[in-house]
């Protein structure tokens, strides 16, 4: 098996129950939400704006990684649910 991971093979399961594909995800969520908090910068004074706009993109920044870190989670959680489970003697002495 390689040691490197296609991250399309992968599903993420969310809460609403929709499976979303993670570089799927990642791509729509950055040109969505940067325009979004450029446009909501354009109403303030010039240093408001820049002290503004610093705030914005790191708190941005911080959900996308809180994000890339739940996506990761449940990569692994579903790479460990799909290990198949090892064979202890009961199952195989009670297995016909």
């Amino acid at each position: 098996m390689s040691s490197s991971v296609d991250a399309n093979v992968f599903k993420v399961r969310h809460h609403s129950a929709i499976t979303i594909d993670a570089p799927i995800l990642i791509s729509f969520l950055m040109p969505v939400f940067l325009p979004i908090c450029l446009f909501i910068n354009f109403r303030r004074k010039l240093s408001q704006k820049w002290f503004a706009l610093e705030n914005l993109i790191e708190a941005t920044l911080y959900e996308i990684i809180a994000d890339l870190i739940e996506i990761i989670e449940d990569i692994f959680w579903q790479i460990s649910v799909a290990q198949p489970k090892p064979q202890t003697l009961y199952s195989e002495l009670t297995k016909h």
